[in-house]
């Protein structure tokens, strides 16, 4: 008889390449979802980047995950408008489902790590938000013992060099100069 023992080992840690869904743009939706939360101290993140673009332009943002467990992180970031795209750096970041998502999780340096992306403006003009979330993981191999934060940031689209409008268009006046 021939016997045949397949043994699959699995890391609680299975989205450690990066997931996408849990920015927080979903109301009770972001990292704690999975990552148990602990009595530790909690982490604190930041988007850095241009909080103004013109329609079409491309911004370049980072998100920096500071303290908590602090061995390695990971994030993840969306937006609120259909228009526009969010676009990796391909390093530190990876693309999905219209979303930002670390490429594999990072290890700290410094106290922090640091993601960057780009933000590509919609075409046309109005606010276009942000949502972003990190986990700062104790790298035990579990959910517990890691903790998140949460953030949003703003980037307002507009044609910062508009040509004025006039709403009512002026009459020639009939005098004659002599």
């Amino acid at each position: 008889a021939v016997v045949v023992a397949v043994s699959f080992g699995f890391k609680a840690s299975a989205y450690a390449g990066g997931i996408v869904g849990y920015s927080g743009l979903t109301p009770g939706t972001s990292c704690s979802a999975c990552h148990a939360v602990s009595t530790g101290t909690a982490p604190t993140v930041a988007i850095a980047g241009p909080a103004t673009l013109a329609p079409g332009a491309t911004g370049n943002y980072t998100f920096t995950l500071t303290g908590g467990p602090g061995v390695r992180g990971g994030m993840n970031v969306a937006k609120n408008v259909a228009g526009g795209q969010l676009q990796a750096d391909g390093v530190t970041t990876q693309a999905s489902a219209g979303e930002i998502t670390h490429n594999g999780a990072r290890t700290y340096s410094g106290g922090s790590v640091v993601f960057s992306f780009r933000l590509v403006a919609p075409a046309t003009t109005g606010a276009v938000k942000l949502f972003a979330a990190g986990n700062s993981c104790n790298n035990a191999g579990g959910s517990g013992g890691d903790r998140e934060a949460l953030t949003t940031f703003t980037v307002n689209v507009t044609n910062a060099n508009a040509a004025p409008t006039v709403a009512t268009a002026a009459a020639a006046a009939s005098s004659t100069v002599t």
